[in-house]
């Protein structure tokens, strides 16, 4: 992303205070997504989030969910470069689908499901989704449910989730 583009995702809709734990779940896509991180490195991002047992079952479980959705995912997910403060509108997708299970709405994450992957994918997804959320409510990681940016525009020169497949 050029420094002109940089300085202007910074400035639009997407660019939004995050709380801690949408945060940590941004960090760690972004980690795996462009491989500057290990396993071992986002885990212990959740551990320090989650304490030792939750945290290393939501890490696991949130890296199944993001393999799910690299191999089925409807569409090839834009992503911002590691270390930049915004969000993109498909990292927003992700924060509300677990919002959504943290209110334990069920309607609402089967619709941002629907919208991520195909439908047996999304029946794998579910349980690890609300495995993720409940260890970041539990220990008062609260998502608030985030407003819908716009659309990201087509070139953007963000990273696709997909890419790894």
């Amino acid at each position: 992303m050029s420094e002109m583009a940089a300085r202007h995702a910074d400035t639009g809709p997407t660019a939004l205070a995050l709380s801690g734990g949408e945060r940590l779940l941004v960090w760690a896509t972004r980690k795996y997504a462009f491989r500057c991180a290990t396993a071992c490195l986002v885990e212990r991002a959740f551990r320090e989030a989650c304490g030792d047992r939750d945290g290393r079952a939501a890490s696991t479980a949130f890296r199944q969910m993001l393999l799910l959705l690299a191999r089925h995912g409807r569409r090839p997910l834009a992503l911002g470069p590691p270390g930049w403060p915004g969000a993109t509108p498909h990292e927003h997708r992700l924060l509300r689908l677990f919002s959504a299970a943290q209110a334990r709405s069920g309607e609402q994450m089967q619709m941002h499901l629907a919208w991520l992957m195909p439908a047996d994918a999304a029946r794998q997804a579910l349980p690890l989704v609300e495995l993720i959320a409940a260890a970041l409510r539990d220990h008062g990681c609260v998502l608030p449910l985030a407003v819908s940016p716009a659309p990201p525009a087509q070139g953007s020169g963000l990273a696709d989730l997909n890419e790894t497949r």
